[in-house]
């Protein structure tokens, strides 16, 4: 970790530090792609006058091609990374991507972030960040850095508001747990003074909220403008109003309008005693990382007039990865374990993979039946824990609910697999032309790559290859095109003669390598 540059102490769960050499059977890690082995705040300290904090995300990439797979699902809790959204995903959800370079300029990494704010307007929020190598040796031989991402402070823009501890969680992919906190400081003494004052925040999604305050009355007149970047076009919001609100009144809202980028605000018949007036515009152009924009204000009180200028400036995203890869073993990341399934077994990475992603609990007698025919019903519930939230935008809550009546004639609503069957059949798997499913029939090798390929591919193009790869199956075979999709991604070479053998019953070892394998693509 670069101690140096972290700020307080963090508490981890399950993993608090990475060892310095590999443990037992650490080479099964490479399905993963890395992991987390720290998340912090670079500030002790942030005050009132301070628009972003900054998220370290301390991360590990392993080694080979592995590496490209990234450090996935880093869930952060209050803290929201900022940075130019590309626009709603679907209601307030919001994503984006971005490429950092570490310190030596050698490894180049792809941000991805999805925001959900809690509220529209204020800096609380649930994110989710992935971390992949674009270039360099982070993708060859492996290693560790630490990415540092500005981020929005929880919401605190209240007058008089007194110092106070905030806590920033968060989780990894494995279900770790980490959590960081800073000190903000107060400001009664900013807000009780005798002054005018111009504050800029930063929204989740990069808006600036400018807001202009008069000092305290009483005043005959008062009257106050906001000259912000941009043109009337680019601010989405504006109003003015009074503080405190008087008692009987209701908000003594004032007039406001907006020319050429300059908000204009007045309110007329002065302020009463202690009353102060406000102009709040939101500009809607956003800030980019490593930009800086100034926004002035002129406040016009009884013919004393104020001018005020602010600036605000985003920090660049910097990466750094000078450590050595450390590798851990499975149980170290995630104690999932099947009594027939052991390290460097055939399958073993691929069965742990659904372990800990919570796809497989395996069976009742603590095994997981690696060499056993696996069932259509057994595959429609992998495959809709492991592909269920992808077809919708994540922090949507529960992604399918089954039909209440049944369109099987073999299944009936709450029976084992209903819910999954039913799923599957959204995904393009009617079922068999007499109206049932067969949950208990066993999964052919063709059958299961039709299944996974409809549910992985949803509805992205995908052209299949104009030669077949294997030897007993042509172009014109009709699942020929699922087949070949997983062959492109790596999920199966066949057999050793170069035959797919479509008809053959597949069983829950190769099933498990076939779903890990295209899933993690």
């Amino acid at each position: 970790m670069a101690a140096a540059v972290l700020g307080t102490a963090l508490v981890a769960g399950s993993l608090s530090a990475a060892p310095a050499t590999a443990a037992s059977g650490a080479e099964a890690i490479a399905p993963y792609g890395g992991y987390v082995q720290d998340i912090s705040i670079v500030e002790d300290t942030v005050t009132l006058e301070d628009d972003t904090l900054t998220v370290a995300v301390d991360f590990c990439l392993a080694p080979g091609v592995t590496a490209r797979r990234g450090v996935e699902d880093i869930y952060l809790y209050t803290a929201t990374p900022i940075t130019s959204w590309e626009g709603p995903v679907f209601n307030y959800l919001h994503g984006t991507e971005l490429t950092v370079e570490d310190a030596s300029g050698t490894n180049a990494f792809r941000v991805e972030m999805v925001a959900a704010p809690v509220e529209s307007e204020v800096p609380m929020a649930e994110s989710m960040i992935s971390i992949y190598p674009v270039s360099g040796p982070a993708t060859s031989k492996g290693g560790c850095g630490t990415l540092e991402l500005p981020a929005q402070i929880p919401p605190t823009r209240y007058y008089g508001m007194q110092s106070r501890t905030e806590t920033v969680r968060a989780t990894d992919g494995f279900g770790n747990r980490f959590t960081d906190t800073f000190t903000l400081t107060g400001s009664a003494e900013s807000a009780e003074a005798d002054e005018p004052y111009l504050q800029a925040d930063l929204h989740w999604d990069s808006d600036i909220e400018w807001t202009s305050t008069t000092p305290e009355g009483p005043a005959d007149s008062a009257s106050l403008t906001l000259d912000i970047p941009g043109q009337c076009s680019d601010v989405a919001f504006m109003t003015v109003w009074t503080l405190p609100l008087t008692s009987g009144e209701d908000g003594r809202k004032g007039r406001v309008s907006c020319a050429r980028g300059v908000v204009q605000a007045r309110y007329d018949g002065g302020l009463i005693d202690e009353e102060r007036l406000i102009v709040s515009a939101v500009e809607s152009s956003g800030i980019e990382p490593g930009d800086a924009v100034t926004a002035r204000t002129t406040i016009n009180l009884d013919g004393q007039y104020h001018r005020l200028e602010r600036t605000l400036e985003l920090i660049e995203p910097t990466a750094s990865f000078n450590r050595p890869w450390a590798p851990l073993a499975y149980g170290e990341l995630c104690p999932v374990s099947f009594t027939d399934v052991k390290p460097g077994g055939a399958f073993f990475g691929s069965i742990h993979w659904l372990g800990c992603e919570g796809i497989s609990a395996g069976r009742a007698n603590g095994t997981f039946g690696v060499n056993r025919e696996i069932t259509r019903g057994e595959l429609a519930t992998f495959l809709m824990r492991a592909y269920g939230e992808k077809h919708v935008p994540p922090f949507m809550g529960r992604y399918w609910w089954a039909p209440q009546t049944s369109p099987f004639k073999d299944m009936e609503p709450g029976s084992a697999h209903f819910e999954a069957a039913t799923w599957l059949r959204s995904m393009g798997i009617a079922g068999y032309a007499d109206g049932t499913f067969k949950p208990s029939r066993p999964v052919s090798r063709g059958e299961a790559a039709q299944f996974i390929y409809l549910a992985d591919h949803a509805d992205e193009d995908w052209t299949a290859p104009g030669e077949s790869p294997f030897t007993d199956i042509t172009t014109r075979y009709s699942r020929f095109e699922a087949i070949s999709y997983l062959y492109a991604t790596g999920a199966t070479r066949g057999y050793t003669d170069g035959t797919f053998r479509p008809g053959r019953d597949i069983t829950r070892g190769e099933m498990a390598t076939f779903v890990e394998t295209v899933f993690n693509d």
